[in-house]
């Protein structure tokens, strides 16, 4: 929603929402390991799958710029979830990087 905010209470707002988040889901991990619990649920990936991203990609180019998942223990967290068999095998941080880059550059064309 912060990418996407046209004016600045939109962006306000989106942001708080964010950090509120942010904040919980690394309350939640803390204490639990994972969203529901001990074991890995559809949750966790989909929630992996967004701070993957939120340093090196959202901060850019969203400016969701409140929290840092690296000094959050959502990092732990991620780094849990990455280091499960395969799945580094699917997540190319600079491939993932090319991609919403370039995007928003031809975006920015039309």
């Amino acid at each position: 929603q912060c990418g996407l905010a046209t004016s600045q209470n939109q962006y306000d707002d989106a942001i708080r929402n964010l950090t509120e988040s942010l904040e919980t889901a690394d309350a939640i991990v803390r204490r639990r390991g994972f969203l529901g619990g001990s074991k890995l649920t559809a949750s966790d990936i989909r929630l992996f799958s967004v701070l993957i991203r939120m340093d090196e990609i959202y901060r850019v180019l969203f400016h969701t710029n409140t929290r840092r998942i690296s000094s959050m223990g959502l990092m732990e967290y991620v780094k849990d979830i990455y280091n499960i068999k395969g799945v580094k095998d699917v997540c190319d941080i600079n491939a993932m990087k090319a991609e919403y880059f370039s995007a928003r550059t031809e975006k920015g064309r039309e």
